[in-house]
Order: C-alpha cells, then sequence, then structure tokens
C-alpha cells in the first residue's frame, strides 16, 4: 500500500473518530436533560399526588361527618347571633400572685344544653390552658423565679354570626419588667346549632383545594413581610427566596389539618390561622383573605338554619353582607338594607368598668339609642327621602382635662335616585362595606368622580358636652356641609348706615365708623329706643 493511500486511510479513521465522539457526547447530554426533565415531573407529580391524597382524604371526611357543603356568593347576605357575650374573669391566686386570666360566656340560646355545653367548654379551655401554661413556665424557669412571674390572659370574640361562635383565649407569662417570652393562644370555633367544633375543612366547600389555597395565602403574607423591611416598593423587592419556606411551611400545614391540630379562629373577612416560625423567628401567619376565595367558602351557609334557635332576649343584626365586620366588640350597632334606605350605625362608649362616670355614660347609651333615629330621621326628611344610604359613627368618651363627657355624632348622608341606587350605587356600598369594614366603625363610599353628578353627599358632625354628675348639657357644636356649602355661596352681606343696634350686635359687626354715624345721625333703633323729640324738645 502506498504512502498516499495509508493517509486516505488514516484521515478517514480519524473522521470516524471524531464522529464517534460528537455521537456519544450528544447522546449523554439527551440522556442528562431527559433524566433531569423526569425527575423534575416525577417531583411535581408526587407533590401533586401528595395534595391530591390530602384533598381527597379531606372530601371523603366531610362526606362522612357532614353533608356537601356549596362555597358563598358575594351578594350574600347574614344576621348576627342574638345572643349576649360576657367576658368573664378567672383568677387563681398563687402565693403571694393572683393570676387573672379571662374567658367568654354567653347566654340566649332556646335549648340551655346546649348553651351549657358550649359555656363549659370554653371554661374548660382556660382551665387547662392555665395549667398547661403553669407547667411550661416551671421547666423553663427556676421555681423562686416562677413565683415572681405573673400570669395574665385575655379573651376574644371575633366573629358571631351566621350561628357560628369564634374567638380565642390567650395567656403570657409576664416578667417584672413588663416582658413575656411565653405565650399561648387556645382558639375556639363552636357551631351553636350544635354546640360542635367546626373543623378547619368545614370552612370551605367540598370541592376547594384547600392546600392551594393555605399555600397561596403563606406565599402572600411572607411577600409582603420584606415589604415593610426593604421598602414600599414590591417590583424592586426579591423575594423570590421564599418559596423554600413556603414549601416547607404548606407541608407543615398539611400535617396538621391531617391530625386536626391546626388552631385558627375566624373574622368577618379572614381566617386566621398558624403562625409561622423560622428557626424559632416568628414571620408571620397564615392569614387568609376569604374575599379572594369566595365561590370555596361554607362559612355563611355552614350552620344555616330555618328555625330560630335563640330565645330572643338579645337583638340581631340582620342584613349584613357576608365578609362584612359584624362588629360585636362595639356598643351597640345597628343595621338597615331596605329597598329605599340603607344604614349602618355605630355606637360606642369608651369608659369601662371601675370608672366614676360609667353609670351616667350608660345611660347616655341607652338615650342615644332614641335620640339618634330621630336625628337620622330629620335630616333624612331635609334631604327629599329619596334613596338615602346612612353611615353614622357615635363615640362616648370621657373628656379628663375639664371633667366634661363628650359625645361625638358623625353622620354621612347619600342621596340618589332610586332606579340609580337599584342598578349602581348599592353595589358601590355593598363593596365598601366587604373592603372597608374590617378597619373599624366608619364606612367610606367611594363613586367615583364619574357618578359625582348622581350622588349628592352631606356629612353631618355634632359635638355636645355633657355635666357628667348631673348629664346636663353644657354645650353643643354643629357642622353641616350643606349648611356651610349655602353660607360659602351666599354674597358677604355689607352693614346699612341705617342698621339697628340689635341687629349689629347680633350679627357680630362692631365697627367703629358705623357707630360714629349712628351716633352722629342720632339714628338708635332698637326695641328699648327713647320717643323721638319734637321740635319743642330741640328748641328748650
Amino acid at each position: 500500500m502506498s504512502q498516499k493511500e495509508n493517509e486516505i486511510k488514516e484521515k478517514k479513521h480519524l473522521s470516524f473518530e471524531k464522529k464517534l465522539i460528537i455521537f456519544v457526547s450528544v447522546t449523554i447530554i439527551l440522556i442528562i436533560a431527559v433524566t433531569a426533565i423526569l425527575i423534575v415531573n416525577t417531583k411535581d407529580k408526587k407533590q401533586n399526588v401528595e395534595i391530591e391524597i390530602v384533598d381527597k382524604e379531606t372530601k371523603e371526611e366531610k362526606k362522612d361527618d357532614k353533608k356537601e357543603t356549596k362555597g358563598a356568593n358575594i351578594t350574600d347576605i347574614y344576621n348576627t347571633n342574638a345572643i349576649k357575650i360576657e367576658e368573664k374573669d378567672y383568677i387563681i391566686q398563687r402565693g403571694s400572685l393572683s393570676d387573672e386570666m379571662k374567658y367568654i360566656k354567653i347566654d340566649g340560646l332556646k335549648d340551655e344544653n346546649i348553651e351549657k355545653s358550649i359555656n363549659d367548654k370554653i371554661y374548660n379551655m382556660v382551665q387547662n390552658g392555665y395549667n398547661e401554661i403553669i407547667e411550661k413556665g416551671k421547666k423553663k424557669y427556676k421555681e423562686d423565679k416562677m413565683k415572681k412571674m405573673k400570669i395574665e390572659g385575655y379573651s376574644f370574640v371575633s366573629f358571631s354570626g351566621a350561628n357560628v361562635l369564634s374567638g380565642y383565649i390567650g395567656m403570657d407569662i409576664s416578667k417584672s419588667d413588663g416582658s413575656y417570652d411565653i405565650s399561648e393562644d387556645y382558639t375556639f370555633n363552636i357551631s351553636l346549632l350544635t354546640g360542635e367544633d367546626i373543623k378547619f375543612l368545614d370552612l370551605f366547600s367540598s370541592d376547594a383545594n384547600i392546600v392551594s389555597i393555605a399555600e397561596s395565602s403563606i406565599y402572600e403574607n411572607l411577600a409582603w413581610s420584606y415589604e415593610s423591611e426593604e421598602g414600599h416598593d414590591m417590583d424592586k423587592i426579591d423575594y423570590s427566596s421564599i418559596e423554600d419556606k413556603v414549601f416547607l411551611y404548606v407541608q407543615k400545614f398539611k400535617e396538621k389539618v391531617k391530625k386536626n391540630e391546626l388552631k385558627f379562629y375566624v373574622t368577618s373577612r379572614y381566617i386566621y390561622g398558624m403562625n409561622l416560625y423560622s428557626e424559632k423567628n416568628f414571620e408571620g401567619y397564615m392569614q387568609i383573605d376569604m374575599t379572594k376565595f369566595v365561590n370555596y367558602v361554607s362559612l355563611y351557609n355552614l350552620c344555616s338554619e330555618k328555625k330560630n334557635i335563640y330565645d330572643d332576649k338579645y337583638l340581631s343584626t340582620k342584613g349584613l353582607f357576608i365578609f362584612e365586620d359584624d362588629n360585636v366588640n362595639v356598643t351597640y350597632f345597628e343595621a338597615k338594607n331596605e329597598e329605599n334606605y340603607f344604614l349602618r350605625l355605630w355606637l360606642s362608649s369608651f369608659f369601662e368598668e371601675g370608672d366614676v362616670n360609667k353609670e351616667n355614660a350608660d345611660k347616655l347609651v341607652e338615650k342615644y339609642k332614641e335620640e339618634i333615629p330621630k336625628t337620622i330621621d330629620k335630616y333624612k326628611k331635609e334631604m327629599g327621602n329619596k334613596a338615602v344610604v346612612v353611615t353614622s359613627s357615635v363615640q362616648i368618651i370621657n373628656n379628663d382635662s375639664k371633667n366634661l363627657i363628650e359625645v361625638q355624632e358623625y353622620y354621612d348622608f347619600y342621596s340618589v335616585k332610586k332606579d340609580f341606587y337599584k342598578k349602581t350605587f348599592y353595589n358601590l356600598v355593598r363593596d365598601s362595606c366587604q373592603i372597608n369594614m374590617a378597619e373599624g366603625p366608619s364606612l367610606y363610599i367611594n363613586y367615583y368622580d364619574k357618578y359625582e353628578k348622581q350622588v349628592k353627599n352631606r356629612t353631618v358632625y355634632i359635638m355636645k358636652k355633657y355635666n357628667p354628675k348631673t348629664l346636663k348639657l353644657v354645650s353643643k357644636e354643629i357642622s353641616d356641609s350643606e349648611k356651610e356649602d349655602e353660607e360659602r355661596e351666599k354674597p358677604e352681606k355689607k352693614p346699612k348706615k341705617n342698621d339697628n343696634m340689635e341687629n349689629i350686635i347680633n350679627n357680630n359687626v362692631i365697627d367703629e365708623n358705623i357707630v360714629n354715624n349712628i351716633v352722629d345721625n342720632n339714628v338708635i333703633n332698637s326695641t328699648n329706643t327713647m320717643p323721638e323729640e319734637n321740635e319743642e324738645t330741640k328748641n328748650n
């Protein structure tokens, strides 16, 4: 074989080797890529299977316990519970210290056995909770130190409506400086129909993906915690690192739900659940905004019952929009939702037990329950009794600096034509109730610039001051936007030379030139003027 033929053969061999190497390399890369894709898909499938398993288990559990539940409609309404809620003291003497806790007691159910079982359940909760926190304190602190540390507690009803009672009892071990590092909460969620506990899964419809709802709520809460730490522009903040945390919290959530160990309570709009801790650092809590998952929320129809379960000793507020605050902690709350009239009224007294003026402040509360409707009716008539929306907040407060009781009345009137009210304004009012009510006793209705011509708004502020002992009215001030507008529209009046003195004084017109003119021209026109002098008198 010639040298040339050898060279050609060698080149072909090298070319084959290169092709082989390229082929093997590409094959290996493809194998790695396919393997990676399979691993990711397997992980996703595994996670999806876990979610499906949890959802399947929860759905089966619901089917075993109750009939299938449906979600709510944004236009639904509900009533508050016609019960009385009292906060009671639970006091334990421990050596020289007096530990003071609080718990809730209800009254007003027709079925006395169910009422007793509910009250016993809440009482046992504070009793067992106290014993539990004592044991935790003993484990953490030496006996001598524990003897000097006081235990304080509080209780709170967060929701009392739609035949559901929800809230919590909290307890803290306080140090001598007032701080504490052991704190426990015990939540209760009870059906007033049966007296039984409401489980977390009961709050949602049968077709709800509860894990997905919890996941998005935890993610949002952690993301907003970055906003408070690093600034206010979320577009400029990198919070992608929370995804791993969210995954871990979701796993904890599923475990707690499965074991029925999840502590939670509800308000009219939110479900507050698991606290989020990372290496003992508090990072937030799971807060589910029910307005975002309205079609899957069964809270408002969970304990629906056509028959009356109350003994009618106490009033119920009827016609509240779902997600609107039931105001269980306001002194007095009234609502109307009629075809041609809408009312939201808050009456709050800021006098607590032990205040020397508490008794008379309570009398003012009863007095204003009767007076407020009359005040509203007066302004309604002035506005023509059209479709009127009224929001009112009345506060009875203690003016310590002047030793007076102040009553501050705020009224907002919105008058609109009936057809506009039905088609448009009613929905704006509903949206305002569902969005703003969580902020407290106030309601701002945003009717936008484009509706300004169809809405007549009038605000009235009345301030009254009373003697705290006699309840005699000391002073009264009224600010009325409509009257102020009228005053601004009137042309400024200039006093005339012949205006009588009485009018000048009444209108606070004190002008030296005018007075001189009056004296110079002998013009004194008042109710007590002297008779005019006749010519004879003048000459004399």
